[in-house]
């Protein structure tokens, strides 16, 4: 089986990023925007690209998806500074979607004085991020998920999960009045999945990632904000 793993990766890359020159939708992002969780192909990044090019607006467009298993805003940031092949996915990049944070809560969940001292690092990473973007291709339309509680009400880790995403959250809705940058519109997920968490996600494994269910609502978040 292991043996098989880089030819696994190798159709993954294939599948998932295409001509770089080409005009493209692009998802920025950790594990959410690779689609873990899900089955293969119905991941909300997969879901939008398909629904994108079913309009007449968008059937130019191709597909590259370069979210990566574990990334952080600062892993992201990076990446958009210094990478050159993410820079000009960005440069061809008329619609760009971006879901960052959650691994930045996760890695400290534990913590409140570490989460206390991560939420202003998580906040200049994510402003500096869309700057960068914003410089690269002012004229993109960028989206943003906010970040969703898996934990459902009941669960010993809801309240403290809650507290710090309304805080993170926070800083996600206040790009909306920058004038540094655009965001085109936010896909508000955390009030999708208020109430539905066991429904929406892997929770009852003990995975915080969505299900293929929790992906549909995430793709539909996208598209009632979507200006197509």
């Amino acid at each position: 089986m292991f043996r098989l793993l880089p030819l696994l990766f190798a159709v993954y890359l294939i599948s998932e990023h295409t001509n770089h020159i080409s005009p493209k939708y692009l998802a920025l992002g950790d594990s959410l925007a690779v689609g873990i969780g899900a089955f293969w192909g119905c991941g909300h990044a997969r879901l939008y690209y398909n629904w994108l090019i079913n309009s007449s607006n968008y059937r130019y467009l191709s597909y590259s998806n370069l979210g990566v298993i574990g990334w952080t805003s600062e892993d992201l940031l990076n990446a958009v500074t210094s990478n050159n092949y993410y820079r000009d996915a960005i440069i061809n990049s008329p619609i760009i979607t971006i879901d960052i944070g959650g691994n930045d809560i996760l890695r400290h969940k534990y913590s409140t004085d570490k989460l206390y001292k991560a939420l202003p690092c998580y906040k200049y990473n994510l402003f500096a991020m869309l700057r960068e973007i914003y410089c690269l291709n002012s004229n993109a339309q960028i989206y943003m998920m906010n970040i969703y509680n898996p934990y459902p009400i009941d669960h010993e880790m809801h309240e403290i999960a809650e507290a710090w995403i309304t805080e993170y959250n926070a800083v996600i809705w206040s790009t909306l009045r920058s004038h540094e940058f655009k965001v085109t519109g936010i896909a508000d997920v955390y009030s999708a999945y208020k109430g539905n968490e066991r429904s929406c996600t892997l929770i009852n494994y003990n995975n915080v990632h969505p299900n293929t269910l929790g992906y549909k609502i995430i793709n539909d978040c996208y598209k009632a904000i979507t200006i197509i």
